[in-house]
Protein backbone atom coordinates (compact mmCIF):
# COMPACT_ATOMS: atom_id res chain seq x y z
CA UNK A 1 0.00 0.00 0.00
CA UNK A 2 1.65 3.38 -1.12
CA UNK A 3 0.78 6.00 1.12
CA UNK A 4 3.38 8.14 -1.10
CA UNK A 5 2.57 10.23 2.40
CA UNK A 6 6.24 12.44 1.39
CA UNK A 7 3.90 14.40 -1.58
CA UNK A 8 0.58 14.12 -0.20
CA UNK A 9 -1.49 13.85 2.84
CA UNK A 10 -3.34 10.70 4.23
CA UNK A 11 -4.65 9.58 6.58
CA UNK A 12 -2.46 7.03 8.06
CA UNK A 13 0.37 9.19 8.69
CA UNK A 14 -1.50 12.06 9.76
CA UNK A 15 -3.89 9.84 12.26
CA UNK A 16 -0.27 8.25 13.34
CA UNK A 17 0.79 11.68 13.97
CA UNK A 18 -1.52 12.95 16.07
CA UNK A 19 -2.00 9.91 18.36
CA UNK A 20 2.10 10.73 18.90
CA UNK A 21 1.43 14.43 19.48
CA UNK A 22 -1.40 13.85 21.84
CA UNK A 23 0.95 10.88 23.99
CA UNK A 24 3.19 11.92 26.83
CA UNK A 25 3.90 9.93 29.64
CA UNK A 26 3.57 13.06 32.58
CA UNK A 27 3.16 16.10 30.61
CA UNK A 28 0.34 17.38 32.50
CA UNK A 29 -0.95 19.75 29.94
CA UNK A 30 -1.52 16.59 27.58
CA UNK A 31 -2.58 14.39 30.12
CA UNK A 32 -5.41 16.47 31.53
CA UNK A 33 -6.76 18.09 28.48
CA UNK A 34 -10.50 16.45 28.19
CA UNK A 35 -9.82 16.56 23.61
CA UNK A 36 -6.81 13.93 24.51
CA UNK A 37 -8.88 11.12 24.38
CA UNK A 38 -11.56 12.00 21.80
CA UNK A 39 -8.72 12.88 19.46
CA UNK A 40 -6.87 9.39 19.98
CA UNK A 41 -10.12 7.69 20.00
CA UNK A 42 -10.98 8.85 16.86
CA UNK A 43 -8.01 9.21 14.81
CA UNK A 44 -7.16 5.29 16.10
CA UNK A 45 -10.95 4.49 14.55
CA UNK A 46 -9.32 5.94 11.35
CA UNK A 47 -6.42 4.05 11.26
CA UNK A 48 -8.34 0.83 12.63
CA UNK A 49 -10.89 1.46 8.86
CA UNK A 50 -7.68 1.63 6.64
CA UNK A 51 -5.80 -1.06 7.92
CA UNK A 52 -9.07 -3.27 7.61
CA UNK A 53 -9.99 -2.06 4.36
CA UNK A 54 -6.55 -3.54 3.43
CA UNK A 55 -6.83 -6.86 4.94
CA UNK A 56 -10.24 -7.37 3.07
CA UNK A 57 -8.64 -6.57 0.20
CA UNK A 58 -5.79 -8.77 0.74
CA UNK A 59 -8.13 -11.55 2.09
CA UNK A 60 -10.65 -11.69 -1.21
CA UNK A 61 -7.42 -12.12 -3.20
CA UNK A 62 -5.67 -14.81 -0.91
CA UNK A 63 -9.32 -16.54 -1.49
CA UNK A 64 -9.08 -16.60 -5.05
CA UNK A 65 -5.86 -17.50 -4.91
CA UNK A 66 -6.86 -20.86 -2.59
CA UNK A 67 -10.07 -21.82 -4.96
CA UNK A 68 -7.48 -21.51 -8.28
CA UNK A 69 -8.60 -24.95 -9.63
CA UNK A 70 -4.74 -25.33 -11.27
CA UNK A 71 -3.72 -25.15 -7.97
CA UNK A 72 -4.20 -26.47 -4.48
CA UNK A 73 -1.52 -24.61 -2.21
CA UNK A 74 -2.17 -20.92 -1.58
CA UNK A 75 1.44 -19.11 -2.62
CA UNK A 76 3.96 -18.15 0.03
CA UNK A 77 3.41 -14.59 1.24
CA UNK A 78 6.03 -12.45 2.41
CA UNK A 79 4.03 -9.21 3.69
CA UNK A 80 2.72 -8.99 7.66
CA UNK A 81 -0.92 -9.40 6.41
CA UNK A 82 0.15 -11.83 3.85
CA UNK A 83 1.25 -14.16 6.29
CA UNK A 84 -1.76 -13.92 8.92
CA UNK A 85 -4.58 -14.48 6.29
CA UNK A 86 -2.67 -17.59 4.61
CA UNK A 87 -2.72 -18.99 8.07
CA UNK A 88 -6.14 -17.79 8.59
CA UNK A 89 -7.42 -19.59 5.59
CA UNK A 90 -5.84 -22.43 5.48
CA UNK A 91 -7.19 -23.00 9.35
CA UNK A 92 -10.87 -22.17 7.55
CA UNK A 93 -10.06 -25.08 5.63
CA UNK A 94 -8.95 -27.05 7.95
CA UNK A 95 -11.92 -26.63 10.16
CA UNK A 96 -14.62 -27.01 7.15
CA UNK A 97 -13.53 -31.11 6.43
CA UNK A 98 -11.27 -32.79 8.72
CA UNK A 99 -8.29 -34.68 7.03
CA UNK A 100 -9.75 -33.77 3.19
CA UNK A 101 -9.62 -29.96 3.40
CA UNK A 102 -7.29 -29.33 0.18
CA UNK A 103 -9.75 -31.28 -1.89
CA UNK A 104 -10.50 -28.91 -5.40
CA UNK A 105 -13.86 -29.53 -5.05
CA UNK A 106 -14.49 -28.49 -1.55
CA UNK A 107 -12.23 -25.95 -1.54
CA UNK A 108 -14.17 -23.17 -3.79
CA UNK A 109 -17.04 -23.41 -1.80
CA UNK A 110 -15.56 -23.14 1.66
CA UNK A 111 -13.53 -20.47 0.85
CA UNK A 112 -16.69 -18.31 -1.22
CA UNK A 113 -18.53 -18.37 2.26
CA UNK A 114 -15.33 -17.73 4.66
CA UNK A 115 -15.40 -14.60 6.39
CA UNK A 116 -13.08 -12.89 8.26
CA UNK A 117 -13.59 -13.54 12.13
CA UNK A 118 -14.21 -9.87 14.13
CA UNK A 119 -11.63 -11.30 16.81
CA UNK A 120 -9.03 -12.26 14.28
CA UNK A 121 -9.52 -8.91 12.16
CA UNK A 122 -9.03 -7.27 15.69
CA UNK A 123 -5.68 -8.84 16.72
CA UNK A 124 -4.29 -8.58 13.33
CA UNK A 125 -5.01 -4.77 13.37
CA UNK A 126 -3.59 -4.12 16.71
CA UNK A 127 -0.45 -6.05 15.21
CA UNK A 128 -0.22 -4.26 12.02
CA UNK A 129 -0.55 -0.98 13.98
CA UNK A 130 2.27 -2.29 16.05
CA UNK A 131 4.76 -3.16 13.12
CA UNK A 132 3.44 0.52 11.31
CA UNK A 133 4.72 2.90 14.49
CA UNK A 134 7.42 0.92 15.67
CA UNK A 135 9.26 -0.31 11.66
CA UNK A 136 8.55 3.27 10.89
CA UNK A 137 9.02 5.88 13.80
CA UNK A 138 11.97 4.63 15.28
CA UNK A 139 13.77 4.23 12.34
CA UNK A 140 13.07 7.73 11.31
CA UNK A 141 14.05 9.37 14.38
CA UNK A 142 17.30 6.92 13.79
CA UNK A 143 17.75 8.94 10.84
CA UNK A 144 17.44 12.33 12.20
CA UNK A 145 20.29 11.53 14.70
CA UNK A 146 22.55 10.17 12.30
CA UNK A 147 22.43 13.56 10.17
CA UNK A 148 23.08 15.51 12.90
CA UNK A 149 25.82 13.67 14.13
CA UNK A 150 27.21 14.01 10.84
CA UNK A 151 27.15 17.43 10.12
CA UNK A 152 28.80 17.94 13.62
CA UNK A 153 31.63 15.63 12.58
CA UNK A 154 32.34 16.78 8.85
CA UNK A 155 35.66 14.41 8.56
CA UNK A 156 33.34 11.16 9.26
CA UNK A 157 30.36 12.61 7.13
CA UNK A 158 33.31 12.77 3.93
CA UNK A 159 34.61 9.67 4.94
CA UNK A 160 30.87 7.92 4.21
CA UNK A 161 30.03 10.03 1.37
CA UNK A 162 33.47 8.81 -0.57
CA UNK A 163 32.47 4.63 0.23
CA UNK A 164 29.00 6.01 -1.71
CA UNK A 165 31.40 7.72 -4.19
CA UNK A 166 33.87 4.69 -4.61
CA UNK A 167 30.49 1.82 -4.85
CA UNK A 168 27.99 3.82 -6.64
CA UNK A 169 29.99 6.47 -8.93
CA UNK A 170 30.96 10.14 -8.48
CA UNK A 171 27.22 10.97 -10.10
CA UNK A 172 24.67 11.39 -7.18
CA UNK A 173 21.40 10.88 -8.91
CA UNK A 174 22.94 7.57 -10.46
CA UNK A 175 22.59 5.85 -6.86
CA UNK A 176 18.61 4.94 -7.19
CA UNK A 177 19.08 3.47 -10.27
CA UNK A 178 21.87 1.19 -9.10
CA UNK A 179 20.47 0.32 -6.33
CA UNK A 180 17.16 -0.81 -8.32
CA UNK A 181 19.26 -2.81 -10.45
CA UNK A 182 21.88 -3.98 -7.87
CA UNK A 183 20.64 -3.86 -4.74
CA UNK A 184 23.37 -6.09 -3.33
CA UNK A 185 25.64 -3.26 -3.42
CA UNK A 186 24.26 -1.97 -0.21
CA UNK A 187 26.84 -5.21 1.45
CA UNK A 188 29.78 -2.94 0.12
CA UNK A 189 29.21 -0.15 2.48
CA UNK A 190 30.61 -1.24 5.71
CA UNK A 191 31.57 2.28 6.62
CA UNK A 192 27.87 3.12 6.02
CA UNK A 193 26.84 0.58 8.71
CA UNK A 194 29.29 1.29 11.05
CA UNK A 195 27.69 5.11 11.44
CA UNK A 196 24.29 3.65 11.76
CA UNK A 197 25.42 1.33 14.54
CA UNK A 198 27.88 4.16 16.18
CA UNK A 199 24.59 6.25 16.03
CA UNK A 200 22.70 3.43 17.48
CA UNK A 201 24.57 2.83 20.11
CA UNK A 202 24.22 6.74 21.32
CA UNK A 203 20.57 6.95 20.37
CA UNK A 204 19.16 3.66 20.67
CA UNK A 205 15.45 4.49 20.07
CA UNK A 206 13.93 2.69 22.69
CA UNK A 207 14.50 0.28 25.88
CA UNK A 208 13.74 -3.49 26.51
CA UNK A 209 11.55 -5.33 29.06
CA UNK A 210 11.59 -8.97 30.62
CA UNK A 211 9.27 -10.21 32.88
CA UNK A 212 11.19 -11.85 35.88
CA UNK A 213 10.46 -15.65 36.76
CA UNK A 214 10.85 -18.21 39.31
CA UNK A 215 14.57 -19.29 40.01
CA UNK A 216 15.66 -16.84 37.17
CA UNK A 217 18.49 -13.96 38.74
CA UNK A 218 20.92 -11.77 37.22
CA UNK A 219 24.45 -10.67 39.20
CA UNK A 220 25.43 -7.59 39.40
CA UNK A 221 29.08 -6.18 39.13
CA UNK A 222 29.70 -6.46 42.96
CA UNK A 223 28.48 -10.48 42.59
CA UNK A 224 25.37 -9.53 44.61
CA UNK A 225 22.65 -12.02 42.98
CA UNK A 226 19.23 -10.74 42.18
CA UNK A 227 15.93 -12.68 42.53
CA UNK A 228 13.73 -11.24 39.70
CA UNK A 229 10.52 -13.03 40.41
CA UNK A 230 7.48 -10.74 40.54
CA UNK A 231 9.46 -8.12 38.96
CA UNK A 232 9.44 -6.01 35.54
CA UNK A 233 12.99 -6.13 34.24
CA UNK A 234 14.57 -3.03 31.91
CA UNK A 235 17.15 -2.38 30.33
CA UNK A 236 18.46 0.64 29.91
CA UNK A 237 20.04 0.79 26.71
CA UNK A 238 21.66 4.05 26.72
CA UNK A 239 22.72 3.24 30.06
CA UNK A 240 24.76 -0.12 29.37
CA UNK A 241 25.88 1.31 25.40
CA UNK A 242 27.63 3.96 27.50
CA UNK A 243 28.90 2.32 29.53
CA UNK A 244 32.82 3.50 30.28
CA UNK A 245 33.43 -0.27 31.83
CA UNK A 246 32.37 -1.71 28.81
CA UNK A 247 33.05 0.81 26.28
CA UNK A 248 36.30 2.72 25.82
CA UNK A 249 35.52 6.72 24.84
CA UNK A 250 32.12 5.72 25.62
CA UNK A 251 30.30 9.00 24.79
CA UNK A 252 32.22 9.60 21.65
CA UNK A 253 31.11 8.92 18.24
CA UNK A 254 33.49 6.60 16.74
CA UNK A 255 32.31 4.54 13.96
CA UNK A 256 35.86 2.66 13.71
CA UNK A 257 35.22 0.67 16.73
CA UNK A 258 32.78 -0.93 14.65
CA UNK A 259 35.31 -1.63 12.11
CA UNK A 260 38.63 -2.75 14.20
CA UNK A 261 39.59 -6.57 14.80
CA UNK A 262 39.62 -8.23 18.69
CA UNK A 263 42.72 -6.91 20.63
CA UNK A 264 42.40 -3.32 19.20
CA UNK A 265 41.58 -1.02 22.31
CA UNK A 266 38.40 0.04 20.61
CA UNK A 267 37.10 -3.68 20.49
CA UNK A 268 34.49 -4.23 22.38
CA UNK A 269 33.41 -8.23 22.36
CA UNK A 270 31.05 -8.65 25.11
CA UNK A 271 27.69 -9.84 24.17
CA UNK A 272 24.82 -7.78 24.33
CA UNK A 273 26.46 -5.02 25.00
CA UNK A 274 24.82 -3.62 22.15
CA UNK A 275 21.45 -3.54 21.94
CA UNK A 276 19.22 -1.19 20.60
CA UNK A 277 17.08 -3.80 18.85
CA UNK A 278 17.12 -6.05 21.99
CA UNK A 279 19.38 -9.31 22.48
CA UNK A 280 17.98 -12.92 22.09
CA UNK A 281 14.86 -14.75 21.08
CA UNK A 282 13.27 -11.15 21.64
CA UNK A 283 15.18 -9.05 19.44
CA UNK A 284 13.66 -7.09 17.00
CA UNK A 285 11.83 -9.32 14.11
CA UNK A 286 12.94 -5.60 11.60
CA UNK A 287 16.38 -5.07 13.02
CA UNK A 288 17.40 -6.16 9.01
CA UNK A 289 14.68 -4.47 6.80
CA UNK A 290 15.78 -1.11 9.09
CA UNK A 291 19.69 -1.49 8.58
CA UNK A 292 18.66 -1.42 4.69
CA UNK A 293 15.83 1.36 4.86
CA UNK A 294 18.48 3.51 7.17
CA UNK A 295 21.26 2.92 4.36
CA UNK A 296 18.91 3.12 1.42
CA UNK A 297 18.20 6.51 2.52
CA UNK A 298 21.90 7.54 3.66
CA UNK A 299 23.09 6.51 0.05
CA UNK A 300 20.39 8.49 -1.52
CA UNK A 301 20.90 11.61 0.41
CA UNK A 302 23.74 11.97 1.88
CA UNK A 303 25.58 13.66 -0.69
CA UNK A 304 22.90 15.49 -2.41
CA UNK A 305 21.85 17.25 0.68
CA UNK A 306 23.58 19.20 3.93
CA UNK A 307 21.60 19.70 6.90
CA UNK A 308 22.04 21.73 10.39
CA UNK A 309 20.01 22.74 13.44
CA UNK A 310 17.77 25.50 13.25
CA UNK A 311 17.35 25.83 17.35
CA UNK A 312 17.38 29.76 17.85
CA UNK A 313 15.84 30.37 14.60
CA UNK A 314 12.98 27.68 16.47
CA UNK A 315 13.10 29.38 19.24
CA UNK A 316 12.69 33.01 17.77
CA UNK A 317 9.13 31.59 15.71
CA UNK A 318 8.17 30.24 18.88
CA UNK A 319 8.66 33.57 20.70
CA UNK A 320 6.74 35.30 17.68
CA UNK A 321 3.48 32.93 18.01
CA UNK A 322 3.34 34.26 21.46
CA UNK A 323 0.36 33.78 23.74
CA UNK A 324 0.08 32.45 27.90
CA UNK A 325 -0.70 29.02 27.01
CA UNK A 326 2.50 28.33 24.85
CA UNK A 327 4.92 30.21 27.29
CA UNK A 328 3.55 28.05 30.21
CA UNK A 329 3.56 24.39 28.16
CA UNK A 330 7.21 25.40 27.09
CA UNK A 331 8.43 25.87 30.64
CA UNK A 332 6.43 22.94 31.62
CA UNK A 333 7.67 20.41 29.09
CA UNK A 334 11.32 22.12 29.19
CA UNK A 335 10.97 23.01 25.14
CA UNK A 336 12.59 26.30 25.91
CA UNK A 337 16.35 26.74 25.01
CA UNK A 338 18.10 23.57 27.11
CA UNK A 339 20.42 21.52 26.58
CA UNK A 340 21.73 18.27 28.15
CA UNK A 341 25.47 17.26 28.14
CA UNK A 342 25.84 20.29 26.48
CA UNK A 343 23.75 19.48 23.27
CA UNK A 344 20.65 20.85 22.03
CA UNK A 345 19.57 17.86 20.02
CA UNK A 346 18.65 15.25 22.65
CA UNK A 347 16.28 12.34 23.07
CA UNK A 348 12.70 13.13 24.53
CA UNK A 349 10.72 10.95 26.35
CA UNK A 350 8.25 11.43 23.65
CA UNK A 351 7.55 7.75 22.27
CA UNK A 352 10.22 6.54 19.88
CA UNK A 353 12.65 8.93 21.66
CA UNK A 354 12.12 11.68 19.03
CA UNK A 355 14.63 14.53 18.83
CA UNK A 356 13.88 17.64 21.08
CA UNK A 357 11.68 20.02 19.76
CA UNK A 358 11.14 17.86 16.66
CA UNK A 359 14.70 18.78 15.25
CA UNK A 360 14.75 22.06 14.20
CA UNK A 361 16.83 22.03 11.16
CA UNK A 362 17.91 23.83 7.45
CA UNK A 363 18.38 21.49 4.25
CA UNK A 364 20.37 23.04 1.46
CA UNK A 365 21.19 21.33 -1.96
CA UNK A 366 24.78 20.79 -1.75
Amino acid sequence: MDINYQQTPHILGHAFDKILTWHSFWDPLVLLNPLRPLIQTHYSHRINQEVGKELEKRFAELKHEAANPTSTVVKKQKSVIGLALQSYIQDQLKNSKPGNFCEKGNTGAVLDSAKLDPSFTSIVTNQLRLFLFAGNDSTSSTLIFILHLLQKHTPILSKMRSEHSSVFGPNPSSASSLLRSSPHLLSSLPYTLAVIKETLRLYPPADGMRQGLPGVSVTGPNGRVYATEGLAMVMLHLGIQTNPRIWVRANEFLPERWLVEPGHELYCGIPGSWRPFEHGPRACIGQALSLVEIRVVLVLVGRVFDFRPSYEEWEEEEREKGGCFGRVRRWVVGEGKREVGGERCYQTDRAGAHPSCGYPCKVSVR
